[in-house]
């Protein structure tokens, strides 16, 4: 569109693993440079039930088999681990890492604890000299104990800090670390190759199975440039059926072809319309047509595809109208009288942040209604789990309690304030009888992620109902975070219906908070520091008083240290804020400081 007024933008569009692009270069005029060999060549295959590796060779693809390259240890269970523990042992004997890729979390727990019971005793002792001893989950205690030998596991219920140590641990040259059992989120975007890659299960939650670009990512974890001459893959299938499926839908399968999610079944329209008067309105200061709007998402990737497979494409004028009529029913945009659609401070903010409509339609009826005095911060918080961003968010409920549990995080919230206005509202827009109550769980474990307890006992008040038996602190962090990323929204849309409110820096700080889980006491020491310390690093500083410029400059470094792990580093992080913050008071009494005398009659 922009090159119709002759402006040439430019676009660099990178992927690791991908298909056919279906003409996208085409589409942006670009030009298509594609690298398909490897660095360190790969031999990726199948580790059959009997030990036999079935394979592609890295040098030419031809289909081998080798073996058995190790006995299956049958354990009754015929499950992955007959296989996995004697290779393992065998790989690490031959001083190669070895990544496991398992579907669930619950399953890089058990990984890491057969191994650690099957492989030589061998200490990560590096590891676990690093790894922070504040707030520790009940997977942060389970990591000490696997890392004593030379095993360990990676997943979403680790803090950020020890997951990074984990990272940086295992790609150390002569690593003490033997193996991490892991799921999908180390191989995305995270570097840390291994000579051997072991993988067990493709399969997501709800039964959703793993592309094969998911599964070429994997699997293109294998071999260490700089440390390997060649990686190994394997895919266990343990039985004919499984060995059919897997070596012919991803072993010697493509990735998927690129596809735009623009125009798919669950695209809401009105949220393309919203963001196309956000662009348009940046672009030219005007409100929009319905017939540009239209001929905007007709030059889409979206609706090139379609042009391309069925020959010819229009965007429905009457879903259109609908969605503009919408629009302006729920105050979103409004038609000047030219017949040029243009948005309102609903609309702006919504295009603006990528908010979906349903979701600032859900915040308008939650809020609307209140008194300005009503809209508390944790308000705000149960507010905002009534988006669909939120709803995506996966959390741990025992959906057969139908009473108790709910009733339980219902009841907390009611006991700090929350009006039975915004309660209600977390009953509407569901699908599933226990999604009212999980809105309410998510609420409530905000609040205690920012009340400055440990995280083991935020994790035995949220399941004591059940729902999980490994803790949830990777559930506890991610509502958080996603939470956090919807608060300014949230807030933007109070003011807008309540004119009156004015949250100022209550919003940054409840963001600080949420964030970095830490109490309103340290919100101050956190802005300057953020995540150069871990939550239970701020959790000790609060506790022997250090919450300011003052009381940290008064104390000594043996104090500081206790509370931070004896890390030197963190020790300077410390200090250092310490000496912002006191610059920062400086400037802001200088700024405030009157020019005239007080005026007398």
């Amino acid at each position: 569109m922009r090159r119709r007024d002759e402006t040439e933008p430019q676009i660099i569009c990178l992927s690791a693993v991908i298909g056919d692009l279906n003409n996208f270069e085409s589409w942006i005029g670009g030009r298509l440079l594609k690298r398909t060999e490897r660095p360190v060549p790969l031999d990726e295959g199948l580790l059959l039930g009997d030990g036999r590796f079935r394979y592609l060779a890295a040098e030419n693809r031809e289909e081998k088999i080798e073996g058995p390259v190790v006995q299956p240890q049958y354990s009754g269970k015929n499950s992955s681990q007959d296989l996995i523990i004697p290779m393992v042992q065998w790989l690490s004997a031959e001083g190669e890492q070895v990544i496991i890729f398992r579907q669930e979390k619950g399953q890089t727990l058990g990984c890491a604890r057969y191994l650690a019971r099957e492989l030589p005793h061998s200490p990560a002792s590096d590891a676990l000299e690093r790894l922070p001893t504040s707030d520790p989950s009940q997977s942060s205690i389970l990591l000490r104990d696997v890392l004593q030998y030379g095993v360990c596991f990676h997943n979403a219920d680790l803090s950020p800090e020890e997951r990074q140590i984990v990272e940086e641990e295992f790609r150390k040259e002569n690593s003490q670390i033997k193996a991490i059992a892991a799921t999908t989120t180390l191989a995305m975007g995270v570097n840390t190759p291994a000579t051997a890659v072991i993988i067990a299960g493709l399969m997501h939650p709800l039964n959703k199975p793993y592309s094969v670009a998911e599964y070429k990512n994997l699997a293109g974890r294998a071999g260490r440039l700089g440390f390997s001459e060649r990686g190994m893959s394997y895919l266990i299938a343990q039985d004919g059926r499984k060995e059919h499926q897997y070596w012919e839908q991803y072993v010697t399968a493509e990735p998927e072809d690129l596809r735009s999610r623009f125009l798919q079944a669950g695209t809401d329209p009105r949220s393309l319309i919203v963001r196309v008067l956000v662009a348009a309105e940046r672009a030219s200061g005007i409100g929009v047509s319905a017939d540009d709007i239209t001929e905007f998402l007709e030059e889409s990737f979206g609706a090139f595809q379609e042009k391309r497979r069925s020959g010819s494409w229009q965007w429905n004028k009457q879903d259109l109208a609908n969605s503009l009529s919408e629009l302006q029913r729920f105050g979103l945009v409004e038609i000047d009288s030219e017949g040029r659609y243009r948005l309102q401070p609903l609309g702006r903010i919504t295009g603006e942040t990528a908010t979906e409509v349903s979701s600032i339609v859900r915040l308008v009826a939650c809020l609307r209604p209140l008194s300005p005095n009503d809209i508390t911060d944790p308000v705000l918080l149960t507010a905002a789990q009534t988006t669909k961003e939120l709803n995506e968010v996966t959390f741990p409920i025992n959906k057969k309690s139908t009473q108790k549990e709910p009733g339980t995080w219902f009841g907390e919230l009611r006991r700090i304030g929350i009006v039975k206005h915004v309660l209600d509202r977390l009953g509407r827009d569901t699908k599933e009888s226990y999604e009212e109550g999980l809105r309410a769980k998510k609420a409530a474990a905000c609040l205690l992620f920012i009340s400055g307890r440990e995280m083991r006992e935020l994790e035995s008040k949220l399941t004591q109902h059940g729902g999980s038996s490994r803790g949830a602190a990777g559930p506890i962090r991610s509502i958080a975070g996603r939470t956090c990323d919807l608060i300014p929204t949230t807030a933007r849309v109070a003011e807008i219906l309540h004119p009156e409110l004015d949250f100022g820096d209550r919003i940054e700080r409840l963001a600080v908070r949420l964030n970095l889980g830490v109490t309103g006491k340290m919100v101050e020491l956190a802005r300057t520091v953020g995540t150069k310390l871990g939550r239970g690093d701020y959790g000790r500083l609060e506790q022997a008083g250090l919450l300011d410029a003052d009381s940290i400059e008064e104390a000594d470094d043996e104090t500081i240290l206790r509370c931070v792990d004896d890390a030197a580093e963190k020790l300077d992080v410390v200090r250092s804020a310490a000496k912002a913050l006191k610059q920062d008071s400086a400037n802001k009494v200088t700024k405030t400081e009157p020019i005239l005398e007080p005026y007398e009659q």
